[in-house]
């Protein structure tokens, strides 16, 4: 780890966690972009704190659905209002991450449920990596709003990540992965 990083909200991006190194000053290269969805699609911004929190200490802004402890659900559109809110951050007179953001390394990530928002979130050109924690779409799809046409649509590359066969979404995280156009890395 290179910072020390923290966790906060912002009344520009209701609905979220932002996580970021604490000193902004420290850090001195443009800070690529992640935006997290989580397992569940819970709205609760600090579930993965402790995977979240280390990523942003390497000078990396995170933004995660929902907000800290908080509750219900969220969608895909999340992460992309959370892609939106950084790219106009990062040229807003004031901002305190003027000019120190990446707006060309977007990725977007998730874990589960979050995933499938990621693979959806992923259609906007400006994310150029998916990267999947223990998630796959259902071939019923409904979850999370996506379905296997999703995968269609992926245009930078993507990774998954699982648990090998007993994760209860390998299976279909393997399906995805066999379905991604060839074209895509």
């Amino acid at each position: 780890e290179r910072y020390q990083a923290m966790y906060e909200t912002d009344p520009r991006l209701p609905r979220h966690t932002v996580y970021r190194p604490r000193n902004l000053d420290q850090v001195t290269e443009p800070m690529p972009i992640v935006v997290w969805g989580n397992g569940a699609c819970s709205a609760n911004g600090t579930w993965f704190q402790e995977f979240l929190t280390p990523l942003a200490a390497h000078g990396v802004l995170v933004i995660a659905n929902g907000t800290p402890n908080g509750s219900g659900t969220t969608n895909s559109d999340m992460l992309i209002d959370a892609i939106d809110w950084a790219v106009a951050e990062n040229s807003r007179p004031g901002s305190k991450y003027q000019g120190r953001l990446d707006t060309d390394a977007i990725a977007a990530m998730g874990q589960s449920c979050g995933g499938l928002e990621a693979i959806d979130a992923s259609r906007d050109v400006r994310v150029d990596s998916t990267v999947l924690w223990n998630s796959g779409i259902f071939s019923s799809g409904g979850l999370g709003g996506v379905d296997k046409s999703a995968l269609q649509r992926l245009h930078a590359p993507v990774a998954w990540f699982t648990g090998g066969r007993s994760d209860i979404a390998y299976g279909n995280a393997v399906d995805d992965y066999q379905r991604v156009p060839s074209r895509v890395p």
